[in-house]
């Protein structure tokens, strides 16, 4: 379902699933707030930066990049993006590169999940591994 990508933020941030609707509220709530900053970004799929908010506050509604960046800024974490075969991408939401979470995407599903190493570490990835947006 839609909810993939909050319930990864939620795991990367609890190690569970359950806060994920949080989540997407507060990611609305942020874009509510900043409806003029967005308002330009919004394409010809939702026409209005009100009809984009309306949608993506339905549950199940699968996040795009304006709220992975809006979820990101919320939380304070850089989120990286792992997918196959290409470099891991940063969306920035800190100042600190240290901030980071981990996200694996499957653009063929489309699904994104959460990475943790297998020792239960934090993940980390130094600057010149990531490509910043």
């Amino acid at each position: 379902d839609g909810n993939c990508f909050f319930r990864a933020i939620s795991h990367q941030l609890y190690r569970h699933e359950d806060d994920h609707l949080n989540i997407r509220s507060e990611t609305i709530n942020y874009l509510i707030q900043n409806m003029n900053d967005f308002a330009s970004f919004i394409d010809e799929m939702y026409s209005t930066i009100e009809n984009y908010i309306e949608e993506m506050s339905k549950d199940g509604t699968y996040a795009d990049h304006l709220a992975l960046s809006s979820t990101a800024v919320i939380i304070n974490k850089n989120i990286i993006v792992h997918e196959f075969k290409k470099k891991p991408i940063l969306i920035p939401g800190s100042d600190f590169l240290e901030h980071q979470l981990h996200l694996c995407y499957d653009p063929n599903m489309p699904h994104y999940d959460s990475v943790v190493c297998i020792d239960g570490s934090p993940a980390f990835l130094s600057s010149e591994h990531i490509l910043f947006t």
